[in-house]
C-alpha cells in the first residue's frame, strides 16, 4: 500500500510539472542605485525621482514612515512614435541597491547605474576591469552621477 501511495505522489508531481511550463525569464530592465543612505537617490525615494520626476529627500521619506524595500518596481511611459506606428506604452524598470545579488543574466539587463563616485561602491561587482575599475561596466551601460550643485567649466 505504501508503494502505491508513493507512486501516486510521484505520478501526480510529474503530471503537475508537465502542466506547468518552465518559468519564463524576465526581460525587465534593471537600474542600480547606491546603497548608502547619504546618496541623493536611495531605495526610499527612487520611485519619486525616476517615475514621478520629483525629488523627495530620503529624510522626508523616513519622517513620513516610508519602509525600506529590497527593490522597487517603477513604471515609465514611452512616448508614441507616429512615424513608426508605435503607441505610448508603460515600461517597467526594476530598481535595486544591491548589485551583488544580481545573477549573470540579470547583469545583462542592467541599463543604468547611479553612482556617487567612490571606488568602494563597486566592491564585489562583476565586470570590473583588471585594476578593479568600473570602466567595463560603464562602457556598456549608462552611468548617472547626481549632485546637489553642478558647476560646468566651459573650455
Amino acid at each position: 500500500m505504501s508503494r502505491c501511495v508513493w507512486f501516486g505522489l510521484f505520478a501526480s508531481s510529474a503530471v503537475q510539472r508537465s502542466l506547468h511550463p518552465p518559468k519564463r525569464e524576465s526581460k525587465t530592465p534593471i537600474i542600480i542605485i547606491p546603497s548608502t543612505p547619504t546618496s541623493l537617490i536611495t531605495i526610499l525615494n527612487a520611485k519619486d525621482l525616476l517615475q514621478d520626476f520629483k525629488f523627495v529627500p530620503t529624510a522626508d521619506k523616513k519622517k513620513a514612515g516610508a519602509r525600506r524595500d529590497n527593490e522597487v518596481l517603477i513604471q515609465r511611459t514611452r512616448a508614441a512614435n507616429p512615424s513608426s506606428g508605435s503607441t505610448a506604452m508603460s515600461v517597467p524598470y526594476r530598481v535595486t541597491d544591491n548589485p551583488q545579488k544580481l545573477t549573470p543574466s540579470e547583469w545583462g539587463r542592467v541599463v543604468a547605474v547611479f553612482v556617487q563616485g567612490p571606488a568602494w561602491q563597486f566592491k564585489g561587482w562583476p565586470l570590473l576591469g583588471d585594476d578593479n575599475s568600473p570602466v567595463e561596466i560603464f562602457s556598456k551601460r549608462k552611468a548617472v552621477v547626481l549632485s546637489e550643485s553642478v558647476a560646468f567649466d566651459y573650455l
